[in-house]
């Protein structure tokens, strides 16, 4: 199968964030993917994958397909773009670059962009409700935070 030079974009992106290649043995490593991808697309509106919400936020089926297909092969150097892309990541997630916090803040993301849900104790709920393990403080900074970028992002 043909490798999506998009996705060999986004699987250096992962690189430069995570500070390793993709192991897409490891499931861990998989959900970081969904979820960073959903957030390269917000800063990137030339990615084209599309996204539905399952329990455990965000997920795209041809993002898990073209990355299986893609993350053995040699990756491209990194664009000074993409590296700006990278940092915001990191910056978004407060250097935690575990699978949690990016599944907390890809969720929070989506249900405030894709959903247009207007209020925030509606989102508290809607992630709660599907993703226990997260606190409602955790929930509303990271609602903060999503809705800061989004300001920033709108200015550009």
């Amino acid at each position: 199968m043909p490798v999506s030079e998009e996705m060999k974009r986004i699987l250096a992106i992962f690189k430069e964030v995570m500070n390793r290649k993709i192991d897409m043995n490891n499931f861990k490593d998989r959900l970081i993917l969904q979820k960073m991808t959903y957030l390269i697309k917000k800063f990137d509106k030339s990615v084209n994958y599309e996204f539905n919400w399952y329990v455990r936020g965000p997920y795209s089926s041809d993002v898990a397909e073209d990355a299986y297909n893609a993350w053995k092969i040699p990756l491209p150097d990194i664009t000074p773009e993409d590296n700006r892309i990278a940092q915001n990541i990191k910056t978004i997630q407060s250097n935690k670059l575990n699978e949690k916090d990016f599944e907390l803040f890809a969720s929070v993301y989506y249900l405030l962009d894709e959903r247009n849900t207007a209020e925030d104790n509606e989102i508290v709920f809607t992630v709660l409700s599907t993703k226990p393990w997260f606190t409602k403080e955790e929930v509303f900074d990271a609602i903060k935070k999503i809705k800061k970028i989004q300001q920033i992002l709108t200015k550009q």
